[in-house]
């Protein structure tokens, strides 16, 4: 297994349509949606990223 680094934190749910509250922790927190997909810890599922905005201490983000 490839080494992985952690860049992003998916949460709970936020409202009624689908989408999901994330923290990221790149540099430039933005830029998470530009990193391909993203895996889960034990690299069993994948998510692609399909449009994020941003809220209070973290992103809103729509998975695909």
């Amino acid at each position: 297994m490839a080494d992985r680094i952690c860049v992003a934190r998916i949460g709970a749910a936020h409202g009624v349509r689908g989408e999901v509250k994330l923290w990221s922790f790149t540099e430039e927190p933005a830029a998470v949606a530009g990193y391909g997909p993203l895996e889960s810890q034990d690299g069993t599922q994948c998510f692609q990223i399909e449009a994020l905005r941003p809220a209070k201490d973290h992103f809103v983000v729509r998975i695909a």
